[in-house]
C-alpha cells in the first residue's frame, strides 16, 4: 500500500479544497444579499446599482478567503505529507513478528500479508497475516506479536452474539446480520461497480473544478506572498489609525493640539498690549538663539517708579506666565531681572508638536497602547499606513471635537489655523477661524450667515446620494447634465425653485435646491450615469495606484 504520494496531488487536494470553499462562500453570500433586494433600505437602488456594490463586497471577502487559504497551503500540505511519511514508514518498516508458528501442528507459519489498521487514529498499527502451508491454518498478529483476536458484533438489543452471512452477487456484495434471539437484522449492501461510477464522476468533476477556477481562485507564489503581506499591511494600517485616534482622548493632549502657535511677532504685540496696561513700556526683542527651539531675549521698562523701587517681579512673572498661556511660548524659569526700572527675560518658543504635548503636562508612558517596533519600521512609510495615520488623527480631532458638543450642542467657530476647509454647501474654501463645525457638515461664514438669516435650513452631508435632499447648481450641471442656460429655462417655466445666497458683498454666490420644493423635476429628470477611465499611478514607495 503507497501512502505517500507525489506532491502534485497533495497540491490538488488542497487547491481543490480552496475553491470548493470560495465557491461556497460566494453563492452563500449573493444569495442572502438577494434575499435583502426587496427590503426598505435597498428599494433606493436599481438593479444595476445593487448588483455593483454586490459585486465590490464579493471581491473584497473572496481576496480575504483566497489570501487565508493561501496562508496555510504550505504548512498544511507538508503536515499531510509527514503525516504520510509516517504511514509509509510504519508500512514498509514495520519489523515482522518473529516466532509465529501454527497452533495445530506446530511448524512456523509464513506470512502472506501485512495491513496498516486505525490510519485516521492517533495510533495505527501494523497487522501481519500468516499461514501454515501444511494444514492451512491461519493466524493474524499484531506488530508487538500479540495474537489478533476477533470481537465478534453483538446484537444492540439483546446483546446476544450476532449471526453473520455474506452474499456475493457480481460486484454486490451484502452483508446480513441476525440475531437468533430477538427479532434484529441489519443488512448492508456494497455496490463495489456503482462506488467506482461514482468515483470516476467525482474525480471528473475535480478536475474540471481544478481546470476552471486554479487560477481564479488560488494564487500563485508570488501573487499569494504579496496579498498576505498586503493584509499584514493593512491590519497593521489599522492599528495605526487607532493608535492615533486614541492620542485625542488624553485631555493634555486635546490641549496641546488646540494650542495657538504664534511667531515672534504675534507674540510681542501680545505682551505690548498687556504690558502697557500695566505701564511698562518700550518693550523691544534682541536677536534670537535658533536650535531646537527659539530662545529670544527681550527687555522693557517700568514707567512706575514706584512700583520699580520694590524691585518685586512675582506679580509681573505671573502676568507673563498667565498672557502666554495657550500659546507656543513660555518665559524661562530665573530669567527676569530687574535693575533700576530696566526689567529683562527670555522667552522660549516651541514649535515641534513632541514638545508642545510636553509643556501641557503629556507624558508619553499614558500611551497604554504601543505599535509592534518592526511593523513601524517595515510598514511605516506604505501610502496605506501613512493615509491610515492621517486619518486617526482626523478621528482623534473629531471625536475631540464631538466632546465639545456637550457645552457647545449647535456647533462652534474652529480655531484659528493654518488649514483650511471646504464648504459643505458651497464648496469654497474657508480658513479653520471662519468655519463653523457640526458633526455632519461645515460651514463657511457666508453659508453660515445665510443659515442664520432662514434663507436655508441648516444642510448636511449625505453618505448616499440617494438620502440627498437638497442639490447645489454644481449638482445639477454635474449629475444631472444640465447647461447654465437650462437651469435658468427651467427657472423661469417654475420647474426649479433656487434659494439664492448673498456672501457679505451683496453678490449671489450659491443657489440651493431643496427637494421638497422641486420635486418635479426631481421626478422627471435622471441622474447621468457617470462613466469614470481607470487609470494607474505609482506612489512614493513604487506601488502602483488604481484610480
Amino acid at each position: 500500500m503507497n501512502y505517500l504520494k507525489d506532491k502534485q496531488e497533495y497540491i490538488d487536494r488542497y487547491d481543490l479544497m480552496t475553491i470548493e470553499d470560495c465557491i461556497k462562500w460566494y453563492r452563500n453570500l449573493k444569495n442572502n444579499f438577494s434575499k435583502h433586494r426587496k427590503e426598505k433600505e435597498f428599494r433606493k437602488y436599481t438593479d444595476e446599482e445593487f448588483n455593483e456594490e454586490i459585486d465590490k463586497v464579493l471581491h473584497r471577502f473572496m481576496l480575504a478567503i483566497k489570501t487565508q487559504w493561501f496562508e496555510g497551503k504550505e504548512k498544511t500540505i507538508n503536515k499531510w505529507m509527514d503525516k504520510d511519511k509516517e504511514l509509509q514508514d510504519k508500512q514498509d518498516n514495520t519489523p515482522i513478528p518473529k516466532g509465529t508458528n501454527c497452533p495445530i501442528c506446530g511448524k512456523e507459519m509464513e506470512l502472506i500479508s501485512k495491513d496498516l489498521h486505525d490510519i485516521y487514529n492517533k495510533e495505527p498499527y501494523m497487522l501481519f497475516m500468516f499461514e501454515c502451508k501444511k494444514c492451512n491454518k491461519r493466524r493474524a498478529i499484531n506488530e508487538d506479536g500479540s495474537e489478533w483476536i476477533y470481537k465478534k458484533p453483538k446484537c444492540p438489543k439483546c446483546k446476544s452474539i450476532l449471526k453473520n452471512e455474506v452474499k456475493h452477487d457480481g460486484d454486490i456484495l451484502t452483508f446480513i446480520d441476525t440475531c437468533p434471539k430477538c427479532d434484529y437484522k441489519n443488512v448492508d449492501v456494497s455496490d463495489h461497480k456503482k462506488w467506482k461510477e461514482e468515483q470516476k464522476i467525482k474525480e471528473k468533476r475535480n478536475k474540471e473544478l481544478l481546470e476552471k477556477f486554479r487560477e481564479e481562485c488560488c494564487y500563485s507564489e508570488e501573487k499569494g506572498k504579496e496579498m498576505i503581506e498586503l493584509s499584514e499591511i493593512l491590519s497593521f494600517a489599522h492599528e495605526v489609525r487607532e493608535f492615533e485616534a486614541s492620542k485625542y482622548d488624553d485631555p493634555t493632549f486635546e490641549k496641546a493640539m488646540n494650542i495657538n502657535k504664534i511667531g515672534v511677532v504675534e507674540v510681542e504685540d501680545l505682551l505690548i498690549k498687556v504690558l502697557e496696561k500695566e505701564k511698562y513700556i518700550k518693550f523691544s526683542t534682541e536677536k534670537p538663539e535658533i536650535d531646537r527651539y527659539v530662545i529670544v531675549p527681550f527687555s522693557f521698562q517700568d514707567s512706575d517708579s514706584i512700583r520699580s523701587r520694590k524691585n518685586n517681579l512675582s506679580d509681573l512673572e505671573k502676568l507673563i506666565k498667565n498672557t502666554l498661556e495657550g500659546t507656543n511660548w513660555r518665559l524661562l524659569s530665573g530669567s527676569l531681572m530687574n535693575r533700576l526700572g530696566f526689567i529683562s527675560g527670555r522667552l522660549k518658543g516651541y514649535e515641534q508638536d513632541e514638545d508642545l504635548k510636553e509643556i501641557c503636562g503629556y507624558k508619553k508612558e499614558k500611551e497604554k497602547k504601543k505599535l509592534d517596533p518592526e511593523k513601524l519600521a517595515k510598514y511605516g512609510n506604505n501610502n496605506m499606513v501613512q493615509l491610515e495615520k492621517m486619518l486617526g488623527e482626523f478621528d482623534g480631532i473629531e471625536n475631540m471635537r464631538k466632546r465639545r458638543l456637550i457645552k457647545e450642542p449647535d456647533g462652534f467657530l474652529l480655531e484659528p489655523s493654518n488649514s483650511s476647509y471646504t464648504c459643505t454647501i458651497c464648496h469654497k474654501q474657508s480658513p479653520t477661524g471662519e468655519t463653523w463645525w457640526m458633526p455632519d457638515a461645515l460651514w463657511c461664514f457666508d453659508c453660515k450667515r445665510n443659515i442664520d438669516e432662514g434663507v436655508i435650513p441648516k444642510l448636511f452631508y449625505f453618505d448616499d446620494d440617494h438620502d440627498k435632499d437638497w442639490f447645489t447648481e454644481s449638482d445639477l450641471k454635474y449629475s444631472f447634465g444640465l447647461k447654465t442656460p437650462t437651469i435658468r429655462k427651467l427657472q423661469k417655466e417654475g420647474l426649479l425653485h433656487p434659494r439664492n445666497l448673498i456672501n457679505s458683498e451683496g453678490y449671489n454666490y450659491c443657489s440651493v435646491y431643496l427637494l421638497r420644493e422641486n420635486k418635479e423635476f426631481f421626478q422627471t429628470h435622471k441622474k447621468v450615469k457617470k462613466v469614470f477611465i481607470e487609470s494607474t499611478i505609482r506612489g512614493s514607495d513604487g506601488e502602483e495606484i488604481i484610480l
